[in-house]
């Protein structure tokens, strides 16, 4: 494990919110992500921050592309 990288949302406290962990994906060294789900003026919303280490070998492009693909889908 790295003591670098990582990801994070900052949400105001007045809004409520749950996280999709089915959504959120975490591959060491290659992918990492979050993602949450609020409501806002009766609509639902799916908010994500989406992190690729840079620091090669590990960070494989091709792994990272693939899952940003899935991910979409």
């Amino acid at each position: 494990m790295s003591a670098r990288g990582g990801v994070g949302m900052y949400i105001k406290e007045t809004h409520q919110f749950s996280e999709r962990s089915d959504l959120s994906i975490f591959i060491p060294h290659i992918f990492e992500s979050i993602f949450i789900e609020t409501h806002i003026n009766n609509k639902t919303i799916i908010v994500g921050t989406i992190y690729r280490p840079n620091t090669p070998p590990k960070a494989d492009i091709e792994i990272f592309t693939h899952t940003m693909i899935e991910l979409l889908n």
